[in-house]
């Protein structure tokens, strides 16, 4: 006597139960603990002493499901760790070179006070999978600020300006890793005479510019105060840009006398002359 066949209604039935099955079982996934291994011993741009400001969020949700900032010679190897929660997929900050006070940095940003320049700043960004037991996300930073330094040349010599850089960029989401809108002002030293350096942290838009304003008793035939709009000089720099991986170190040689603007990027091996506009 043979096997009766199996109804077809029965057969769907069946099948439909173990697909339900299986989507429930991966379903139940999320939520379930994974650890997180974040691989920083690579990367040169570490410092050993080094501080990171490590976030984690859902990619979907934008839930921040964890954040801290663990020191380099507290990991051995140098390989942060941590738990969190299985989800379709998240997105893993850090951000090292801070230098701000505490009152400066909050659980989700760090501001750039008005007169302070930016910080030395490096940070990576990576969105992965995350419903696997282990996850592995290897560090690599990105240069996340620009040294500017500018020479500026008069007929005699003297140079009697106080000079800031001011743009819209006033510091940084350290949760999401993108640049925050806000008044950036600094008034630079003079290291030297004509010589000014700052460091610039990354920029939202093409406002970037210099203010030059005379000094107290200053005196001349001619009077180069008021705004030099940087990205004028910039954006004619053969690949340049804010949205660049890594930024360049910038250096400005400004020569009121001859009228010209040379702009160079020493790692680059590039520079280029243009005719100043007052």
């Amino acid at each position: 006597m043979g096997v009766p066949a199996a109804k077809p209604g029965l057969c769907l039935l069946l099948m439909a139960a173990l697909m339900s099955c299986k989507s429930l079982v991966l379903e139940n996934r999320k939520g379930c603990p994974a650890q997180l291994y974040i691989d920083l011993e690579e990367d040169a741009k570490l410092e050993s002493k080094a501080s990171v400001r490590i976030a984690v969020r859902d990619s979907r949700t934008s839930e921040v499901m964890a954040a801290d900032t663990p020191r380099l010679e507290d990991l051995d190897p140098d390989r942060y760790s941590l738990e969190i929660h299985k989800t379709e997929k998240i997105v893993v900050t850090g951000v090292t070179g801070i230098q701000r006070s505490k009152e400066e940095v909050s659980s989700r940003t760090l501001t750039i006070p008005s007169g302070q320049e930016g910080d030395p700043l490096y940070l990576f960004t990576s969105e992965v999978p995350a419903m696997e037991d282990e996850l592995i996300v290897p560090a690599r930073l990105r240069k996340d600020h620009s040294r500017m330094t500018f020479r500026f040349s008069l007929e005699d010599g003297a140079f009697p300006y106080h000079v800031s850089v001011i743009g819209n960029t006033s510091g940084l989401d350290l949760i999401t890793g993108r640049p925050l809108e806000g008044p950036f002002r600094h008034e630079m030293e003079e290291l030297s005479p004509g010589l000014f350096s700052c460091i610039v942290p990354r920029q939202r838009d093409l406002m970037l510019a210099l203010e030059l304003t005379p000094e107290e008793g200053f005196t001349a035939d001619e009077d180069f105060s008021g705004i030099l709009l940087l990205w004028e000089y910039l954006e004619r720099l053969d690949g340049f840009s804010w949205a660049l991986e890594d930024l360049p170190d910038i250096n400005l040689d400004i020569d009121f006398f001859h009228l010209n603007i040379t702009v160079a990027i020493n790692d680059w091996n590039i520079a280029q002359t243009i005719n100043l506009t007052i």
